[in-house]
């Protein structure tokens, strides 16, 4: 698989509810979902344009190449609407399937807001509850790009106690998944995107 080590790769080298009544929400349920929130980020620089990082990372079906925790990334509804008319980019819902340690879950989400080439973000729409966005600043001579990904998901919940007991969780999340994700993802586009050009 493309990307899969990161030791010897050039990347790391370059350097809803619509009713928001808060008297409706459960303080129970509010407090034990905070119980199995994780929030991690991580940042790594890539060897090219925000634009190229953007357009690369918002084809959604492409996730799973970069991302080994990733089984397939699909759109749910079609890419026309009944009207014959194509739906918004960004506002289709996808399902995304992971797997870790023998262990799948899904969920699906949309993007909740696309500002090219800046800003991708999204939350899930059922499943595996979580919400993220990822950065891309560019240098000044808009040759690199600074890429952050920042995820909050809830922990499914069987696996919370497991979760909690480890204060190493989010240092795993962010070290193997995460940071091995943005490597992979810089080492499919100077690979795949960029020698097409």
């Amino acid at each position: 698989r493309l990307g899969s080590s990161t030791s010897d790769s050039p990347c790391l080298k370059a350097g809803s509810d619509e009713n928001n009544d808060e008297s409706l929400i459960d303080d129970d349920v509010v407090e034990k979902l905070a119980k199995r929130e994780i929030v991690v980020s991580t940042s790594l620089e890539m060897p090219f344009s925000p634009e190229v990082a953007f357009d690369a990372f918002s084809n959604v079906e492409r996730q799973p190449s970069w991302s080994n925790w990733l089984k397939s990334v699909k759109y749910v509804d079609p890419a026309e609407g009944d009207d014959g008319v194509d739906v918004a980019f960004g506002s289709r819902e996808t399902k995304w399937t992971a797997g870790f340690r023998g262990i799948s879950f899904s969920w699906n989400s949309i993007s909740t807001r696309l500002e090219r080439p800046r800003l991708i973000e999204w939350e899930s729409t059922s499943g595996m509850k979580n919400q993220g966005q990822v950065i891309f600043e560019p240098n000044s001579e808009g040759t690199s790009t600074d890429m952050t990904l920042k995820m909050t998901f809830v922990t499914p919940r069987f696996a919370a106690a497991i979760f909690r007991r480890s204060g190493k969780i989010a240092n795993f999340v962010e070290s193997k998944m995460l940071k091995t994700t943005l490597v992979n993802f810089c080492d499919v586009v100077m690979a795949e995107d960029l020698q097409s050009r």
